[in-house]
């Protein structure tokens, strides 16, 4: 199989979970949204192109390995927000809710709220992508190219947690998802060598013991699973982005080829 594994690591990321309201909690792991959106922004495409975002979602089956989880870390924000009165004026002057963040803040009435983020602080990740067999999406050496040289900021999450590193792509063919990354890993060793102490020292992270989680049709044998909500349905710039949930489970490095049935849940750690 083709794989087209890269690294995502930086001094902040933040992966949502379902936060509605004033709490925007995070997973200790990427979300597939994420790193589709990532790749998306790498390739130049733009929020509510629905139809190029869906054959990337539709097309790409997704590992992650975990360097390193890194800390959570709480930012307190308030944010202005329309109050209801404000809501309903700016609807009977204009037929219609505010389209964009915006334009609610033209509403006639507002008011401020409380915000807390959550983040991950020094935490550092693989990502593996390989082609479904019915992608109609782009070739994954067109991929590895759009990560060298992105059209948009690539970012962790939000838009205010950069790339420390460059993503370093690589297309390389493997048995499986957990051989890639025991490939990948081998390369970036070499590199790290003959690069100075600090970006050496990441590129050459032991993964020998790091989690791997993926999309179920990349699973020999794992020990359990999880639902997530992150499988992008619509982002249409002027509503609320809808999600669908999607299931990943927790690879073993034990190259085996049965697989275990018993699904366990797990939450935001």
């Amino acid at each position: 199989m083709e794989f087209l594994v890269f690294t995502l690591d930086g001094p902040m990321s933040a992966w949502g979970d379902i936060s509605p309201g004033r709490q925007r909690t995070s997973w200790s792991r990427p979300s597939r949204s994420a790193v589709i959106g990532l790749i998306a922004a790498a390739l130049g495409i733009r929020h509510g192109d629905n139809e190029s975002l869906g054959r990337l979602h539709d097309g790409l089956s997704l590992a992650v390995e975990t360097l390193r989880r890194g800390k959570s870390l709480v930012d307190y924000q308030i944010i202005e927000m329309p109050t209801e009165p404000g809501l309903r004026k700016y609807r009977k002057e204009h037929g219609s809710p505010p389209p964009t963040r915006g334009a609610s803040l033209e509403c006639p009435e507002t008011h401020t709220l409380p915000s807390h983020r959550e983040y991950r602080v020094d935490a550092s990740y693989r990502a593996a992508i390989c082609r479904r067999p019915w992608s109609k999406g782009p070739a994954l050496e067109e991929i590895r190219e759009a990560l060298v040289r992105p059209k948009f900021q690539l970012y962790l999450g939000r838009k205010s947690c950069p790339l420390a590193l460059p993503p370093k792509p690589e297309c390389l063919f493997a048995d499986d998802v957990t051989s890639a990354f025991d490939r990948y890993a081998t390369l970036m060793g070499q590199l790290g060598d003959s690069l100075s102490s600090g970006v050496g020292r990441i590129l050459r992270e032991d993964t020998s013991d790091g989690e791997i989680w993926s999309d179920v049709e990349l699973a020999n044998k794992f020990e359990r699973s999880a639902e997530r909500r992150d499988v992008l349905l619509s982002s249409d710039v002027r509503r609320p982005r809808r999600f669908s949930v999607r299931r990943e489970v927790l690879l073993t490095r034990d190259h085996s080829a049965s697989i275990l049935s018993a699904p366990a849940e797990e939450g935001p750690q």
